[in-house]
């Protein structure tokens, strides 16, 4: 199986966006299917989704760019 980086167009990542705002998630591991015929397929979310090893395939900096965003995020309290 190959696993290589995937721009996605920007309306699917608006609703990626949309919909992890939505669940008040900072992070959300989303699954995606691109079938065939160019239609993506929402599978999941997942708050606490595995990524590590998509990282280890690809070379992928998800650990950094993770770790900047809770850094940057609002703190509760």
């Amino acid at each position: 199986m190959l696993y290589e980086e995937h721009e996605l167009p920007p309306q699917i990542t608006r609703l990626c966006v949309d919909l992890t705002k939505a669940l008040n998630l900072t992070f959300g591991a989303i699954d995606l299917v691109l079938r065939p015929d160019g239609e993506y397929v929402f599978l999941e979310i997942n708050p606490s989704g595995q990524w590590l090893w998509i990282e280890d395939l690809t070379g992928l900096p998800i650990a950094d760019g993770l770790a900047e965003l809770l850094m940057d995020a609002p703190r509760a309290g």
